[in-house]
């Protein structure tokens, strides 16, 4: 047994040695808008029932993996962020979230944004 997403690159010699071959067509845009909602499912997110038809009918030619690799990526987005800001900003809920005004701005402070909290992060 094997799978692959592109046939085309294995040697005809190896193919051979499969009995059947069984094509699985991509997904269409209601199994993508699915499938980016089983991905986001167990992650607190604000993303609408019509932004996730949006993000199926922009994947076409996506995969399932695809789909996969995109979600992590969006998820770590939020990670990358925050290792490279330098300002954080508290919200009303007591919450820091990253900012990025230069560092010699002298109004900072004013607009709420505030140096790494010590034991806040």
């Amino acid at each position: 047994m094997g799978a692959t997403n592109t046939p085309w690159e294995l040697d005809e010699a190896f193919r051979r040695r499969f009995e059947k071959r069984i094509y699985i067509n991509l997904p269409d845009a209601t199994s993508r808008c699915n499938m980016f909602k089983l991905k986001l499912k167990d992650v607190e997110h604000e993303i609408t029932e019509e932004e996730f038809v949006m993000l199926g009918q922009a994947s076409e030619l996506y995969s399932g993996a695809d789909i996969k690799t995109v979600s992590k990526e969006a998820l770590y987005m939020a990670i990358r962020k925050c290792q490279h800001a330098t300002k954080f900003k508290c919200l009303p809920n007591g919450m820091w979230t990253p900012c990025s005004p230069s560092d010699t701005d002298p109004n900072a402070k004013e607009m709420g944004m505030y140096d790494i909290p010590d034991g806040k992060l």
